[in-house]
Protein backbone atom coordinates (compact mmCIF):
# COMPACT_ATOMS: atom_id res chain seq x y z
CA UNK A 1 0.00 0.00 0.00
CA UNK A 2 1.36 3.54 -0.99
CA UNK A 3 1.01 6.18 1.47
CA UNK A 4 2.21 10.06 1.39
CA UNK A 5 3.34 11.93 4.71
CA UNK A 6 2.21 15.34 4.42
CA UNK A 7 3.97 17.47 7.06
CA UNK A 8 1.30 20.77 8.14
CA UNK A 9 2.56 23.71 9.66
CA UNK A 10 0.39 26.95 10.38
CA UNK A 11 1.18 30.05 11.82
CA UNK A 12 5.08 30.42 12.66
CA UNK A 13 5.15 34.24 12.47
CA UNK A 14 8.62 34.85 12.05
CA UNK A 15 10.32 37.39 10.74
CA UNK A 16 13.47 36.05 9.06
CA UNK A 17 14.87 32.50 8.58
CA UNK A 18 15.78 31.46 11.98
CA UNK A 19 17.34 28.55 13.50
CA UNK A 20 14.47 27.05 15.25
CA UNK A 21 12.24 26.80 12.39
CA UNK A 22 15.18 25.16 10.24
CA UNK A 23 15.43 22.81 13.39
CA UNK A 24 11.57 22.21 13.37
CA UNK A 25 11.65 21.49 9.41
CA UNK A 26 14.53 19.07 9.94
CA UNK A 27 13.44 17.38 13.56
CA UNK A 28 9.67 17.06 12.28
CA UNK A 29 9.29 16.80 8.85
CA UNK A 30 12.47 15.23 7.12
CA UNK A 31 10.38 11.77 7.04
CA UNK A 32 7.31 14.19 4.92
CA UNK A 33 6.44 13.75 1.01
CA UNK A 34 4.90 17.21 1.16
CA UNK A 35 5.18 20.36 3.52
CA UNK A 36 1.68 22.36 3.59
CA UNK A 37 1.88 25.52 5.30
CA UNK A 38 -1.29 27.57 6.15
CA UNK A 39 0.01 30.91 6.75
CA UNK A 40 0.59 33.58 8.56
CA UNK A 41 4.31 33.23 7.59
CA UNK A 42 5.26 36.83 7.92
CA UNK A 43 8.29 36.55 6.23
CA UNK A 44 8.47 34.21 2.80
CA UNK A 45 12.02 33.83 3.35
CA UNK A 46 11.75 31.30 5.92
CA UNK A 47 10.50 29.05 3.15
CA UNK A 48 13.39 28.86 1.70
CA UNK A 49 14.41 26.51 4.69
CA UNK A 50 12.18 23.66 3.46
CA UNK A 51 13.65 21.73 0.99
CA UNK A 52 10.40 19.41 -0.05
CA UNK A 53 8.00 20.47 -2.00
CA UNK A 54 5.87 23.11 -0.83
CA UNK A 55 2.18 24.02 -0.76
CA UNK A 56 1.49 27.64 1.26
CA UNK A 57 -0.96 30.18 1.39
CA UNK A 58 -0.91 33.83 2.35
CA UNK A 59 -2.06 34.58 6.13
CA UNK A 60 -3.58 37.66 7.49
CA UNK A 61 -0.33 38.95 8.58
CA UNK A 62 1.34 38.03 5.27
CA UNK A 63 1.19 41.55 4.56
CA UNK A 64 3.91 41.61 1.71
CA UNK A 65 3.43 38.11 0.62
CA UNK A 66 2.44 36.76 -3.16
CA UNK A 67 1.30 33.35 -1.95
CA UNK A 68 -2.33 33.09 -3.04
CA UNK A 69 -5.27 33.38 -0.32
CA UNK A 70 -6.32 29.39 -1.03
CA UNK A 71 -5.45 26.89 -3.10
CA UNK A 72 -6.63 23.25 -3.68
CA UNK A 73 -4.15 20.30 -3.98
CA UNK A 74 -4.76 16.75 -5.11
CA UNK A 75 -2.78 14.08 -3.66
CA UNK A 76 -3.31 10.27 -4.16
CA UNK A 77 -6.73 11.32 -5.70
CA UNK A 78 -7.56 13.61 -2.77
CA UNK A 79 -8.98 17.21 -2.76
CA UNK A 80 -7.16 18.93 -0.01
CA UNK A 81 -7.95 22.46 0.04
CA UNK A 82 -5.83 25.13 1.68
CA UNK A 83 -6.39 28.40 3.49
CA UNK A 84 -5.54 30.61 6.20
CA UNK A 85 -8.87 31.06 7.63
CA UNK A 86 -10.36 34.66 9.22
CA UNK A 87 -12.98 36.41 11.72
CA UNK A 88 -13.55 34.76 15.18
CA UNK A 89 -12.46 31.19 16.07
CA UNK A 90 -16.08 30.21 16.90
CA UNK A 91 -17.51 29.33 13.08
CA UNK A 92 -14.37 29.47 11.31
CA UNK A 93 -15.18 25.70 9.67
CA UNK A 94 -18.33 26.73 8.27
CA UNK A 95 -17.04 30.35 6.97
CA UNK A 96 -13.87 28.23 5.21
CA UNK A 97 -15.82 25.48 4.16
CA UNK A 98 -17.77 27.98 1.64
CA UNK A 99 -14.25 28.98 0.24
CA UNK A 100 -14.34 25.27 -1.39
CA UNK A 101 -16.51 22.98 -3.96
CA UNK A 102 -16.32 19.28 -3.05
CA UNK A 103 -12.99 18.53 -1.39
CA UNK A 104 -11.97 16.05 0.89
CA UNK A 105 -10.00 18.03 3.64
CA UNK A 106 -9.00 21.50 4.50
CA UNK A 107 -6.02 23.03 6.06
CA UNK A 108 -6.33 25.61 7.72
CA UNK A 109 -4.84 27.60 10.12
CA UNK A 110 -5.36 31.24 11.69
CA UNK A 111 -6.09 29.88 15.21
CA UNK A 112 -3.01 28.59 16.69
CA UNK A 113 -5.50 25.74 18.25
CA UNK A 114 -4.60 22.49 17.05
CA UNK A 115 -7.91 19.93 15.53
CA UNK A 116 -9.19 17.50 13.45
CA UNK A 117 -12.86 17.40 12.91
CA UNK A 118 -15.34 15.46 10.32
CA UNK A 119 -18.05 18.10 9.52
CA UNK A 120 -20.38 16.93 6.97
CA UNK A 121 -18.03 14.65 5.49
CA UNK A 122 -15.23 17.18 5.06
CA UNK A 123 -11.64 16.46 7.46
CA UNK A 124 -11.07 20.07 8.98
CA UNK A 125 -7.55 19.70 10.26
CA UNK A 126 -5.41 22.55 11.95
CA UNK A 127 -1.69 21.64 12.90
CA UNK A 128 -1.94 24.66 15.47
CA UNK A 129 1.15 26.89 16.06
CA UNK A 130 4.71 25.27 16.49
CA UNK A 131 5.80 28.57 17.90
CA UNK A 132 3.17 30.35 19.24
CA UNK A 133 0.03 29.11 21.59
CA UNK A 134 -1.69 32.01 23.07
CA UNK A 135 -5.20 30.91 22.62
CA UNK A 136 -4.29 26.92 22.93
CA UNK A 137 -2.90 24.90 26.18
CA UNK A 138 0.22 23.68 23.76
CA UNK A 139 2.38 24.22 20.74
CA UNK A 140 2.23 21.98 17.64
CA UNK A 141 2.60 20.52 14.04
CA UNK A 142 0.72 18.01 12.17
CA UNK A 143 0.55 15.45 9.70
CA UNK A 144 -1.58 14.26 6.53
CA UNK A 145 -1.21 10.87 5.81
CA UNK A 146 -2.90 9.63 3.10
CA UNK A 147 -3.39 6.76 1.22
CA UNK A 148 -5.87 4.73 -1.36
CA UNK A 149 -8.18 4.43 1.97
CA UNK A 150 -8.73 7.84 3.43
CA UNK A 151 -7.09 10.88 4.83
CA UNK A 152 -5.93 10.44 8.86
CA UNK A 153 -4.42 13.66 10.76
CA UNK A 154 -1.77 13.17 13.65
CA UNK A 155 -1.39 16.16 15.98
CA UNK A 156 1.98 16.22 17.48
CA UNK A 157 2.60 18.19 20.42
CA UNK A 158 5.90 19.94 20.88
Amino acid sequence: MNKVIVGVISDTHLTSPEEKFANLIKEHFSHCDFIIHAGDIVDDDILTIIDKPLYAVRGNMDFSSKLPIKRTITIMNKKIGVIHGYGHPDGIQLRIKKEFDEVDCIVYGHTHASSCEVIEGVIFFNPGSPFDNRHSSKKSVGYLEIDENGIKCVIKEL
